[in-house]
């Protein structure tokens, strides 16, 4: 499972059980923590990929911080591990990508959250395909 978390919106995208596909889910208010934590243990998911916001020159700020904080709770409650992933460019992938697709302005808010969830995941899975 990967994250893009956010203040407002989490970001989720689920792998197939032989980790070689990504599949975007719909997104989960930051509010409904417990809806998230429910998902990955119903779904069986045993890491959770969480992006890790970084500036341009690689370090982290206090958004970072706050992702830590999430992370660590995640993994308190649900005992599943959690793996901070570089996601510097996840969003601005995925928002080139709703562009390439047509996708309307309006509709983009709602997608663009799990969709740079599922990059962070299609990057980790082509890394691990290709050890």
């Amino acid at each position: 499972m990967a994250l893009d978390y956010g203040r407002a919106r989490i970001g989720v995208a689920l792998s197939d059980e032989n980790r070689r596909i990504s599949f975007p889910r719909p997104f989960i208010a930051a509010e409904e923590f417990q809806k998230l934590a429910q998902l990955a243990v119903s779904e069986n998911v045993e890491l959770v990929l969480l992006g890790l916001p970084k500036n341009l020159r690689g370090a982290e700020g206090e958004m970072a911080k706050e992702v830590r904080a999430f992370g660590q709770r995640l993994e308190s409650e649900t005992k599943i591990a959690v793996e901070y992933i570089d996601e510097r460019f996840s969003t601005r992938q995925a928002r080139q990508q709703l562009r390439e697709d047509g996708t309307p302005g309006r509709k983009t808010r709602s997608v663009v959250d799990s969709l740079s969830a599922q990059v962070i995941l299609e990057q980790y899975l082509h890394d691990l395909q290709n050890k």
